[in-house]
């Protein structure tokens, strides 16, 4: 399995509530769906929706 970590996804891992959100999601998800996630960035002061998609990996 092959995993691309971008900056959304590092802002998601820091929130603990969306990081949990986002495990389950990975855990129970299938190709191809896609959720929204709320993210609270603390430093900003900022809240944020992502939508994420499960793709599946190349190579």
């Amino acid at each position: 399995m092959k995993a691309t970590v971008r900056n959304t996804v590092k802002l998601i891992r820091s929130d603990p509530e969306s990081d949990k959100a986002l495990r389950e999601f990975i855990a129970t998800g299938k190709l191809n769906s896609t959720r929204t996630f709320k993210i609270r960035d603390a430093a900003n002061g900022v809240e944020r929706e992502v939508k994420l998609k499960l793709i599946p990996a190349q190579g």
